[in-house]
């Protein structure tokens, strides 16, 4: 298993305004093609965080160095 650090996500599909919710984890079903399911459910695992989107470029859990 890998550990990651970061995540960028970007997708035409999230609103401004509206509140999401990150999950690590989890079960999927459905076909797999290329490593990414299409179709089926998804059983969520771990909360990670959650965070609205503030605009076009929103960033989250930043830490300064």
């Amino acid at each position: 298993a890998r550990s990651y650090q970061s995540l960028a996500f970007s997708s035409p599909l999230l609103v401004a305004g509206e509140t999401y919710t990150v999950y690590v984890g989890g079960a999927s079903s459905g076909a797999v093609t290329n490593g990414l399911y299409a179709g089926g459910t998804y059983t969520p695992g771990a909360e990670v965080t959650s965070f609205s989107v503030e605009s076009i470029v929103t960033q989250i859990g930043a830490r300064s160095r």
